[in-house]
């Protein structure tokens, strides 16, 4: 009997989308997990790469929730993602010839440290905790996409 791979790529994807609502209740929780930015730019990449429509509404939705959640305005982890994709990614990637997506999620985090920056996200806390916390984010997903090989 044959499966229907619609069906499953639909359940794959809500079932994606419900495991990053459960995480990003518990980044609210717990101030250490990283909100995993950089993954999904390098993700969100690869998506625009192969075309991958319903990939792309993945991210929509995540970006909107995100967005919603912490007080940004809506479109902007969009607009920045596009941006840094056209200008850096697809650049460097030709310049170097290989895969650029630990450079470029540290790119991510730098680009998203300057708009949070400039949105006055971070309040009266010292800019060298918040660059602290955004290395500490950069090293664990840069772990966490040698691991899974994304």
């Amino acid at each position: 009997m044959r499966r229907n791979s619609v069906t499953q790529e639909a359940v794959g994807f809500l079932f994606a989308l419900f495991l990053y609502i459960i995480y990003g209740c518990l980044v609210d929780i717990f101030k250490f997990l990283p909100p995993l930015l950089g993954i999904f730019f390098v993700l969100f990449s690869r998506a625009l790469k192969r075309q991958d429509i319903a990939m792309l509404f993945l991210f929509v939705c995540i970006f909107f929730w995100f967005e919603c959640d912490h007080g940004l305005p809506l479109g902007s982890i969009l607009i920045l993602y596009l941006v840094l994709f056209l200008c850096v990614y697809q650049p460097l990637s030709k310049i170097l010839n290989k895969d650029v997506s630990f450079l470029c999620l540290c790119l991510s985090y730098l680009v998203l440290f300057i708009f949070f920056g400039l949105l006055g996200q971070y309040g009266t806390i010292g800019i060298g905790l918040i660059f602290g916390t955004f290395i500490y984010y950069i090293l664990i997903e840069g772990v966490l996409l040698g691991t899974l090989k994304i």
